[in-house]
């Protein structure tokens, strides 16, 4: 279990990568948020097995319809609360 604020900048992450992209690598993660390559790979383990996101070919990563709707929502909320600032 990743825990709730690491499952979120995970799925933001994602959610980012993948409406830029189309879908996101295991690279572009350890890009955007600066963790190691085996962080992400334990992360996208997790991701996946609680159903957030489907790994394709062992290579693309994407968000379930269950990812997606959470990403969403956890992006508003970035965007709010950056938006008061």
């Amino acid at each position: 279990m990743l825990g709730k604020e690491k499952t979120e900048n995970y799925l933001r992450t994602i959610l980012k990568i993948q409406e830029a992209c189309g879908s996101a690598r295991g690279i572009d993660i350890v890009g955007e948020l600066g963790v190691s390559k085996p962080t992400v790979s334990i992360a996208v383990h997790e991701l996946e097995k609680e159903g957030y996101i489907e790994c394709i070919n062992n290579y693309n990563i994407i968000l379930t319809r269950k990812g997606l709707e959470l990403a969403k929502k956890i992006k508003g909320r970035y965007y709010f609360f950056l938006f008061l600032i």
